[in-house]
């Protein structure tokens, strides 16, 4: 016999048929040895936290159940941080393959199962207090410039069309996260600008920014869209880039040294000079040579990461 400790679902175990969420974790402790069975059992029912417990199946672990005070919305955030406490307290593993709110569990026989009929609710801490406090707070029209960049940095790789929506927004979200927009303010500046249904705009939120709690923010300060603002605590790394020495450029062979003088913005002219060299690569299957007892060949790769208006539009050339 199983079943589902999270939430009750109404005709299968599918987020869209979910029922009811309990809040209540669901941690399983496998593969342990007989010897340390009782001294990990005392200690899982020494913290005021656990709700009940019992043996697995295989008798060679428990199965711990922990309730919470999250929302259905919250699941994936609070488990991590339930796993990571009991593992601290009992210095084992759990299988991190529980996390998932339709997760079924199978019951065992254990006449020493454990019940807890008081336990201390385990709270929710807040998203994530320690990053988010180290940067300065901002308004409403910050975050909606914000969420603007990130709109178009996922504009470039994704397109919200049907059948890629969900993509989309996950990863516009994952940009939000990683620009410090807090996600209550991702949630409300994604659904009041696309037309997806708000439980699924709130879920691929919050699974983003679950799922990369500790890049938040870490675009505030060197990845901003390209500005002309001299103020310090907006410098963009990406934009201040060394460019290739003008004496570099003097001494490239005739085709490549005309194509560069067509080009007045150094930065353009570099990105033409990368492209245009990985592409004359190509031009050359028949060349290899001998290095290091090995044989190799000319064929180069180039990758150009730049902010939005920066001159990688000089690949076009």
């Amino acid at each position: 016999m199983a079943f589902t400790p999270s939430a009750s679902f109404s005709k299968g175990r599918k987020l869209e048929f979910l029922n009811q969420y309990n809040g209540i974790i669901h941690l399983d402790f496998d593969k342990l040895q007989q010897s340390e069975l009782d001294n990990i059992f005392d200690k899982i029912i020494a913290i005021p936290y656990t709700l009940f417990c019992f043996r697995s199946p295989r008798n060679n672990g428990f199965k711990v159940f922990i309730k919470t005070n999250a929302e259905a919305t919250q699941h994936t955030y609070v488990y991590k941080q339930v796993q990571k406490f009991y593992e601290d307290k009992l210095n084992i593993i759990a299988d991190s393959s529980c996390k998932d709110i339709s997760r079924l569990c199978f019951v065992s026989y254990d006449p020493n199962t454990y019940i807890n009929d008081n336990p201390q609710l385990f709270n929710l801490f807040e998203k994530p207090q320690n990053k988010a406090s180290s940067f300065v707070s901002r308004n409403a029209n910050e975050y909606t410039t914000l969420f603007e960049r990130c709109k178009l940095l996922t504009e470039k790789k994704l397109s919200y069309i049907n059948g890629n929506r969900n993509n989309y927004i996950y990863l516009l979200a994952s940009n939000c996260n990683r620009a410090g927009i807090p996600e209550n303010e991702a949630i409300s500046l994604i659904s009041s600008n696309y037309d997806l249904a708000f439980t699924e705009i709130s879920k691929s939120v919050n699974s983003a920014f679950s799922n990369h709690i500790d890049e938040f923010a870490k675009l505030a300060k060197f990845a901003n869209l390209q500005t002309n603002s001299s103020n310090d605590s907006n410098f963009d790394f990406l934009k201040n880039t060394p460019f290739i020495p003008d004496d570099v450029i003097s001494l490239l062979p005739e085709v490549l040294n005309s194509g560069c003088s067509a080009f007045s913005d150094r930065r353009e002219r570099d990105v033409f000079l990368t492209g245009a060299i990985a592409i004359l690569s190509g031009c050359l299957p028949g060349v290899s040579g001998i290095y290091a007892q090995k044989e190799v060949y000319p064929n180069l790769f180039s990758f150009i990461i730049a902010p939005a208006a920066s001159g990688k539009g000089a690949m076009d050339f």
